[in-house]
This record gives C-alpha cells, sequence and structure tokens, in this order.
C-alpha cells in the first residue's frame, strides 16, 4: 500500500511511502483539459527525490554546528521566532548564556582535541537533562545558548546547576580535573512580541554571565524580568497617580 503525505504546501511537494520501504518526494501539477467533449484533468507527476534530499541537507548544515552537532546561533533565532508565534500556548521561557570556565587553560593543558572533547561532552550533558521542548545550541567556542519553555526560573537554575555537576563530574574522569561552567539566566516575556527583545534579552544574560564570572566562576546569575517589569510599571503608576494629586490640589487650590 502506498501512503501519501503532502509535507510543502507552498512548494507542492509530496511525500510518497512506497511498499519496498523507499521514500520519494514529488511535485504534482493539475491542468484542465477538454477530451471527448468532457472536461478532464490531467496530473503531472515530477519526480524531484534528489533535489529535495540534497536541499534539505544543505539546510540541516547551515542550522547545525559542525563539530559539537548541535543547533547554532541561526537555529536559536528561527526558534525563537517560533516561540513569537506561540505565545498563546507557552508561558514561561528562561534563556541562558553557558560559557565553561578557563577553557583556554583546558586547551594550553590537554590540548585542542581533548577541549572540542568537553565542548561535545557539555551538549552531551545538557541534551540528556533538557527536556524534548528545550533546546541547548552553541553560539561560538566555548559559549552556549539553552533555551527553556514553560519553566519558571528558579526551576531551570537548579536544572542547570544540576547538570554542571554532572558535567564537572564527567571532566574529572576524563581528564582527572574538574571542569564547570558559568551562566546568566533571564526570564523572557514573549508578549513583547519583537524581533529587538531578543538582542535585549541576550545582551542582559550576557551581563549576568559576565558577573557570575567575576563572582569566581562556577556560578549562575538568575534575573527575573517579569517582576522587574511589573515593579516598574508599579512605580510609574505610582508617580502618575502622585502627579494627578498634585495638579488637582493646584486646581482646587487657584479655584479658591
Amino acid at each position: 500500500m502506498v501512503k501519501y503525505y503532502v509535507i510543502k504546501e507552498a512548494e507542492e511537494i509530496c511525500k510518497i511511502e512506497s511498499p519496498n520501504g523507499r521514500d520519494y518526494f514529488v511535485t504534482i501539477k493539475e491542468e484542465q483539459i477538454i477530451y471527448l467533449n468532457r472536461d478532464c484533468q490531467i496530473y503531472f507527476i515530477n519526480n524531484v527525490t534528489e533535489r529535495y534530499v540534497q536541499s534539505n541537507k544543505l539546510m540541516q548544515i547551515a542550522l547545525i554546528d559542525e563539530l559539537t552537532k548541535l543547533p547554532n546561533r541561526r537555529k536559536l533565532l528561527n526558534d525563537y521566532e517560533d516561540l513569537l508565534d506561540q505565545k498563546n500556548s507557552i508561558k514561561n521561557v528562561v534563556m541562558g548564556i553557558i560559557d565553561i570556565d578557563f577553557f583556554k587553560k583546558v586547551n594550553d593543558e590537554y590540548g585542542h582535541n581533548k577541549g572540542d572533547e568537553i565542548l561535545i561532552l557539555l551538549g552531551s550533558c545538557f541534551n540528556k537533562r533538557l527536556r524534548e521542548n528545550n533546546g541547548f545550541y552553541r553560539l561560538g567556542g566555548e559559549e552556549f545558548i539553552v533555551l527553556f519553555r514553560n519553566i519558571e526560573i528558579e526551576v531551570a537554575k537548579q536544572v542547570v546547576i544540576e547538570i554542571n555537576n554532572a558535567f564537572r563530574n564527567a571532566c574529572l574522569e576524563i581528564t582527572g580535573k574538574e571542569i564547570t561552567f558559568s551562566g546568566g539566566l533571564v526570564s523572557i516575556m514573549i508578549e513583547d512580541g519583537s524581533e529587538n527583545a531578543f538582542d535585549h534579552y541576550f545582551k542582559l544574560a550576557d551581563k549576568l554571565l559576565y558577573q557570575a564570572k567575576h563572582n569566581g566562576r562556577n556560578k549562575l546569575r538568575p534575573f527575573k524580568i517579569r517582576i522587574d517589569i511589573k515593579m516598574r510599571r508599579k512605580q510609574c503608576m505610582m508617580l502618575l497617580l502622585l502627579c494627578w494629586a498634585r495638579w488637582f490640589n493646584a486646581c482646587t487650590y487657584a479655584r479658591q
């Protein structure tokens, strides 16, 4: 039995699962013709399997870090845009910047091959602990991004601490030395809904990372933006009411 799926409506690419286990990708074009004085349809089927598979591979290469096989910054931005489209179903999002402590010393002491092994190990430690709908991305060098969906920042912090402990123990086994990471975590307000918001949160998380490094490394600095925003709005409202009260009193005094 042949199974048929439409996988790309915009490009009209369809997937056909044949009985022999092979998958074929085809385009189907329909045209109306008149045959024996009757309106009929004729279908043109074009096998684009090779082209589709190749383009899909290229797309994967563009979104995956070659060394660690983790999604890269471009994939992170794509996933962030998807989050904006799912704001009705996603309540809490936490983003963190993760940076391996003293990684240059690791390369100098153990060599770049062992350093690459440590980078791959970090990705493995995160992927083993994260839920399927969360993500871990490599920005470059020893810097990574973790993205949590539907989680409070206090819970996310505890998860990252547990991963840091697992990473430290794993590094101890392969190098004989404890290697840790530091990070900055921010709680994202998805309702901000703008592309510029990502840069804002990224810079804030990066600043928190710097503070964690400055305070001795092997630390996490969380910051819950939602609370900060609410407090700021409350302060603005109080200031507005105070200004209104002063204006009202001034008008009342003038009338007297």
